[in-house]
């Protein structure tokens, strides 16, 4: 999980300025999911789109375009 919030901070040109906020598991997490889409692939013909990499970056730019922070703020 750690590798994940790394390369979200990098993509968000963030880095050096925010860093990851590890936490104890709460009761009853999944500790670790992996996603593997062969069985859809083989069932369904499906594969994804694109890499996670790019997926990431698409969501980022959404993100970014919505200004969601500024939707989040009180007040």
């Amino acid at each position: 999980m750690m590798f994940q919030a790394h390369k979200i901070i990098g993509l968000c040109s963030k880095k050096g300025k925010i860093k990851p906020v590890h936490v104890a598991p709460r009761p009853g997490e999944v500790r670790r999911l992996v996603a593997d889409y062969s069985k859809a692939k083989k069932l369904l013909g499906w594969q994804p789109e694109c890499m996670f990499e790019r997926g990431l970056l698409e969501f980022i730019k959404w993100y970014k375009s919505y200004k969601f922070e500024e939707w989040a703020k009180p007040g």
